[in-house]
């Protein structure tokens, strides 16, 4: 989750698409101590951060996607959006709780 997290912030912080690819392998490693399996989980980020296509742990799949540029705007991420929203929900609430003449 922490390299998933770091992984959400480059894609937001650039407003850009982020794909990783993970393998897994069986066997010894050099890299490792002792012999094991090397696994991990394979997905692809929107520039909002939202995972648009993943493959689970452990197991052998292919992935594919096909980004949306055009759902892209770019310097306009959905906290700023709903944050819009947020405040015209707040505005029509506090207008319709002030006293009618």
């Amino acid at each position: 989750m922490k390299v998933r997290s770091d992984h959400i912030a480059r894609a937001v912080e650039n407003g850009a698409w982020f794909m990783r690819g993970n393998n897994v392998a069986g066997g010894p490693d050099k890299a490792l101590e002792s012999d094991g399996v090397g696994s991990g989980d394979s997905y692809r980020l929107d520039p909002q951060g939202e995972v648009v296509v993943r493959a689970g742990r452990d197991v052998e799949t292919m992935i594919t996607s096909q980004p949306d540029f055009a759902d892209s705007t770019p310097g306009v991420s959905r906290s700023l959006s709903s944050g819009r929203e947020l405040g015209e929900q707040l505005l029509r609430t506090v207008e319709d709780a002030k006293p009618h003449d």
